[in-house]
């Protein structure tokens, strides 16, 4: 089942996602949150003060703290369990919320990790493509970024126009005056307004923190949580539209073979169609949110307190690797793959997705035809069952419902497809 705890034995190779380096950001923050904001103490007067409390630590030790930088030879785990533990104790706060924050903190956490498999290390002209908008990114990439993003209502909110904002792209000269700064300013609230987790410059940089690099044992699990982006049939349905324009075929094979990364097509690369893409990913989020917290609970936060290593050694080991590629996340993505396809409220993305490459399958009728692939005769099954699912959730109940789709999601082309 995929909420039993994983294994721990340890995957030969490279880890393909440092997630230390992203809670040495998150606890240099707090660290410093709290000597500044809370104690309002400069680094010497907290030192001393960590003194009084049993916890020695020097100056820079402490800058390193602050700065997240762990030194492979002095700090390479950043903190000592036992300074965790002082720091844990003096800040009031459990190990775990002082090594990966509060709940909500752990939620985007999660939320990044899964982003992360979604895009799977994609480059872009060798620049790994990041999911989330840089509001104090360079000009150019900021401003393209706001006529993309922003509707003319949106803009007239805040006072402005199209015209200024190619102004701002043709004229470098326009964008060294005050208005400048007052409308990047205003761009950034408005972005922030429509969403705070993907406009937001910290989780930018907390994702280049885990130095994400293509994995082909991340295919599945990529390819899976994509497809639970179609429930969304907004996105489903501009995403075929997108993929139409550069060819169908690979997209075919990359569904039915849960194979390729589409990391470039999956966020259009920030430009018109990435706020359907920011919803798909949150309501997709919203409706499984138990579900994936429950996975990080039970094999990741949950377990750091009851390790006998070093706290964030731990963390650094293959372990995560494990989580990320484990056949129980597999499981925990497809029963959710699996209820979305029979859910009046998100069975329309799914299958719109599955007509467009059947169409398709005139081109690449070989793949569908090949033994156990998703075929003709279950798209029709699909559309049976689907039809009187909604029959069903409409209050016309068929009696041998039931029987129809547990005997379905038995088939052997549910498991993938």
């Amino acid at each position: 089942m995929y909420n039993k705890e994983i294994s721990t034995t340890l995957i030969k190779g490279d880890l393909k996602m440092n997630l230390n380096k992203l809670l040495f950001t998150l606890i240099s923050e707090k660290v410093k949150y709290y000597r500044e904001k809370i104690l309002k103490k400069n680094q010497s007067d907290f030192i001393a003060y960590l003194q009084t409390e049993g916890t020695h630590i020097d100056r820079s030790q402490l800058s390193r703290i602050e700065n997240g930088h762990a030194d492979p030879h002095k700090n390479p785990n950043l903190m000592s369990s036992s300074q965790i533990e002082d720091f844990s104790k003096i800040m009031d706060i459990s190990i775990k919320n002082f090594i990966f924050g509060d709940e909500d903190k752990r939620e985007e956490i999660v939320k990044i990790i899964l982003l992360s498999i979604l895009m799977n290390g994609s480059k872009k002209n060798e620049n790994e493509m990041n999911p989330f908008f840089n509001l104090n990114g360079k000009r150019l990439e900021f401003i393209t970024g706001a006529l993309y993003n922003l509707n003319n209502e949106e803009l007239k909110i805040i006072k402005l126009d199209r015209e200024v904002l190619y102004r701002y792209i043709n004229d470098y000269e326009s964008s060294n005056n005050e208005d400048y700064e007052k409308h990047t300013l205003l761009i950034s609230l408005s972005m922030i307004n429509i969403n705070s987790f993907f406009f937001n410059h910290k989780n930018f940089f907390l994702y280049k923190d885990l130095d994400n690099k293509y994995d082909q044992k991340l295919e599945l699990n990529s390819n899976l949580l994509l497809k639970l982006l179609f429930s969304d049939f907004e996105y489903a349905a501009d995403f075929i539209n997108r993929q139409s324009n550069i060819g169908l075929e690979p997209f075919t094979k990359s569904f039915l073979y849960n194979e390729g990364v589409l990391g470039k097509t999956i966020i259009d690369e920030k430009q018109l169609s990435y706020r359907l893409f920011i919803n798909a990913f949150e309501s997709m989020f919203d409706r499984n949110r138990k579900q994936f917290m429950n996975y990080f609970d039970i094999n990741l936060f949950d377990n750091v307190e009851n390790t006998s290593s070093n706290y964030m050694s731990f963390i650094k080991s293959k372990r995560v690797y494990n989580i990320i590629t484990s056949s129980n996340l597999t499981k925990l993505l497809i029963n959710i793959y699996q209820a979305d396809q029979l859910n009046k409220d998100t069975f329309l993305g799914h299958h719109h997705i599955k007509n467009s490459y059947m169409m398709e399958s005139s081109k690449v009728s070989p793949i569908l035809r090949e033994e156990s692939m998703y075929n003709y005769d279950d798209y029709l099954e699909d559309a049976r069952n689907l039809s009187e699912y909604y029959i069903f959730q409409e209050g016309r109940v068929n009696n041998n419902f039931k029987l129809n789709i547990d005997n379905h999601r038995n088939t052997k082309h549910w498991e993938y497809y």
